[in-house]
């Protein structure tokens, strides 16, 4: 059996036990990250620690109204890692708080849902590429937790986060791309990334869709969220949510607003290959419809048409963004079969390690 491509946290317990050993065992990964945040939040943002004590208690104050558990898992992780928590709520809305930074041009992303009629199991798929071009150390992991309640979920996260793409137990999926618009500012809100793992502790469609959309919003966030059949692609904002519902049983997002907004848009200035690659996805998918296949969603992370506009992204390879600007893992997920498949980028020379939830979770 091939190796993940990522080091596997288990753990279990409630929320601030779960939080509290993730801190334990990631502490040094914590505070490089911290360390390395802080200093982009001053030279790009102009942010002092003054400054991030104040809107990182705001993100927490914020947290702890809408989803108190995360809160305590949050909490929980600072202690653990020895560091501010203030600190770790402003690496969780490192999103925000880079909203007004003058940072190079990026790109972000691209997504995918098939639901039963567009897929040759009926079965419902979810994936995307994670593109990010901040030259941060990788120290991603792939978190398996089993809370309490014998609620289960396997996620994607970055040190001091508890998610990002990821599956639970009860079949609720979740991809996330980053937009951005006029209206996006460092201001305290639901954390993007809080607001991820609020998403994957829900057990059914409604409970995703109302957790995706609960509490104000400072940053423009993109999620498909899936579960039982259904998805649904949103486009939340600080303008208002904006539902995407899947066309001929296709769902495809990048990093700008599909549904025009009040918000100004200016994701396809930020992200300049947005556009090209979701029409190079669609295209692949609509040759496929009826009968996609989790390998098919492997092969249009995969694509190199379009040379610069390519959706596998390669560090250096487009002079138009900042040069570290890659695919960083791609996930590929069956929510029928409780499958999880992930690839370390580039994602053309690695492939897809699939596990079930059953052999990830503890």
């Amino acid at each position: 059996m091939a190796e993940l491509p990522l080091p596997l946290i288990q753990l279990t317990g409630t929320p601030a036990e779960i939080g509290g050993r993730l801190g334990e065992r990631t502490s040094g990964a914590v505070a490089e990250s911290i360390a390395w945040y802080r200093r982009q939040f001053q030279d790009a943002g102009g942010l002092s620690s003054a400054d991030l004590a104040r809107l990182g208690g705001g993100f927490r104050e914020q947290t702890a109204a809408w989803h108190p558990r995360i809160a305590a898992a949050l909490d929980a992780l600072a202690d653990g890692a020895g560091v501010d928590v203030a600190d770790v709520y402003a690496i969780n809305a490192r999103t925000e708080l880079m909203s007004a930074s003058p940072l190079p041009p990026v790109d972000g992303c691209t997504a995918a849902a098939v639901t039963e009629g567009a897929g040759a199991k009926r079965h419902l798929l979810l994936g995307q590429n994670w593109d990010w071009g901040v030259d941060v150390p990788d120290t991603t992991v792939l978190l398996a937790t089993r809370d309490e309640r014998g609620h289960g979920v396997v996620t994607l996260a970055e040190p001091g986060m508890l998610a990002k793409t990821g599956l639970n137990d009860a079949g609720v999926g979740l991809t996330v791309n980053i937009l951005r618009t006029g209206a996006d500012a460092p201001a305290a809100g639901v954390p993007y990334h809080v607001r991820l793992r609020a998403v994957l502790e829900q057990r059914d469609f409604d409970g995703a869709r109302r957790a995706a959309e609960a509490g104000p919003c400072a940053a423009s966030i993109n999620m498909m969220v899936a579960h039982g059949g259904r998805a649904v692609d949103l486009e939340v904002t600080p303008d208002g949510v904006h539902a995407i519902d899947p066309d001929g049983g296709l769902l495809v997002h990048t990093n700008h607003c599909v549904i025009e907004s009040a918000a100004d848009d200016v994701g396809p200035l930020t992200m300049p290959s947005t556009t090209a690659r979701q029409s190079r996805a669609q295209h692949i998918l609509d040759g496929k419809r009826g009968a996609i296949t989790a390998g098919d969603l492997r092969a249009v992370f995969t694509d190199h048409d379009g040379g610069i506009d390519r959706i596998c992204r390669h560090a250096g390879a487009d002079p138009r963004v900042a040069p570290g600007d890659k695919t960083v893992y791609s996930v590929v997920m069956d929510l029928d079969d409780r499958t999880f498949a992930v690839a370390r980028g580039p994602v053309c020379e690695n492939p897809h390690v699939e596990r079930t939830l059953t052999e990830l979770l503890p």
